[in-house]
């Protein structure tokens, strides 16, 4: 997932839906990158676990 045209200066807060482990499927965790510390919380309407995390743009070469 890449975030863009987030204004300099700004946090961009990113929910992103984790799929549970049921009799259907079991769900694993492999690998993950994220640009800070990430949070699972649990909807309190449906039960479903979030992910959570913070991140503030990264400059690159060509901003100026």
């Amino acid at each position: 997932m890449t975030v863009t045209d987030l204004p300099p200066g700004r946090t961009a807060r990113i929910w992103i839906p984790v799929p549970p482990s049921n009799a259907e499927q079991e769900v694993k965790v492999v690998t993950q990158q994220l640009p800070g510390e990430g949070k699972v919380g649990r909807d309190k309407t449906y039960g479903n676990d979030i992910l959570y995390v913070e991140a503030r743009p990264v400059p690159t070469a060509n901003c100026r």
